[in-house]
């Protein structure tokens, strides 16, 4: 029965819907990262590893660079300050329209500053949090004592990691991508919203509620139809622009740990950028088999798709709207 509620979902119009929604799907990221910006973006990436590369491995050389670099930027400092004569900048390591040496050597230095420092400032901010519960004594159930103690219980289990200086690339852009989740919705809204719906048009339902085993293993079968349809969808649209950003901007080691990434510096758990796409995929896939279900039971109550992807729609246009929109923050101390 699990086969045939498969091949009842899988209907030209249905067929044709999802390749028209996967299509948009791959074309919003090849639209900001294919093309030219892929080629800018493979440009910059091999500028930064190259200067990387040196500063781990050829120290002296990366010094000499660097002081290379700074006296070039004094003196162009001082020509715009003062205004003798003409400076002309050249470029040495990259010289793209709107990418230079000086934007190239100010990423660098934040990715080798920033790891340098991770773990020092982490530490730092544990002092802090264990100094200020001292000084506010016992005052467990106030705001500001269970703050302290929320920041040390989230932040003390990373105090001995590491970031290694190392470029970043792809994973940003993955994992700050809307455009999967919201097509992956669509598709789902539109399976979900007819599962139940043959049965009830083909006014088939009062049958199966008579018979012995129908009803019940009906609609096990369509749950479960539901479910591998979410795994199978949340894994194409949402890898599908995992790789086309991989043959554009290209993908950094995903065993790097997740801190390693600008946007989720802060991130509380010790964990890879593998493990976080693991569990993303995992919990992106109960979040569309459960905003399935939902679909599918609107649509056993009004009898109609149509009827049933408009207030699915309106709920999530709704629920949108309302969303506070959270980033990773820097700890409050």
């Amino acid at each position: 029965m699990l086969i045939w509620e498969i091949r009842k979902l899988c209907t030209r119009f249905t067929l044709l819907a999802l390749l028209i929604l996967f299509v948009l799907n791959a074309a919003s990221v090849l639209l900001v990262y294919g093309g030219d910006g892929g080629e800018r973006g493979r440009t910059i990436r091999a500028a930064r590893d190259e200067l990387l590369d040196e500063y781990l491995n050829d120290r002296p050389a990366y010094e000499a660079d660097l002081a290379a670099y700074r006296e070039k930027e004094a003196a162009y400092e001082d020509w715009v300050w003062n205004g003798d004569g003409a400076f002309v900048w050249v470029n040495d390591k990259i010289d793209l329209e709107d990418y230079g040496d000086r934007a190239l050597w100010r990423d660098v230095n934040t990715e080798i500053e920033r790891a340098e420092t991770y773990n020092a400032d982490l530490a730092h901010a544990l002092r802090e949090a264990y100094a200020r519960l001292r000084d506010l004594g016992d005052r467990r159930g106030e705001y500001a004592y269970e703050y302290q103690v929320n920041v040390i219980l989230r932040y003390e289990a990373l105090a001995d990691m590491m970031i290694e200086p190392q470029n970043i690339y792809g994973w940003n852009e993955f994992f700050s991508l809307a455009a999967p989740a919201v097509f992956l919705t669509l598709a789902m809204i539109l399976l979900g919203a007819q599962i139940f719906l043959n049965e009830k048009q083909a006014r088939f339902t009062g049958i199966l509620h008579v018979a012995r085993y129908g009803e019940i293993r009906t609609r096990l079968a369509k749950i479960g139809a539901l479910f591998l349809c979410s795994a199978v969808l949340t894994a194409v649209f949402s890898l599908t622009p995992l790789l086309l950003l991989y043959f554009t901007t290209g993908l950094s080691d995903p065993s790097q740990v997740m801190q390693a990434l600008k946007d989720f510096e802060f991130c509380p758990a010790k964990l890879t950028i593998r493990d976080a796409l693991f569990i993303t995929l995992s919990v992106r896939t109960a979040v569309v088999f459960a905003l399935s279900l939902a679909a599918a039971c609107v649509g056993s109550l009004t009898g109609s798709a149509v009827l049933t992807g408009g207030v699915t729609l309106v709920f999530l246009g709704i629920s949108a709207v309302s969303k506070e929109h959270r980033r990773p923050r820097p700890l409050l101390l």
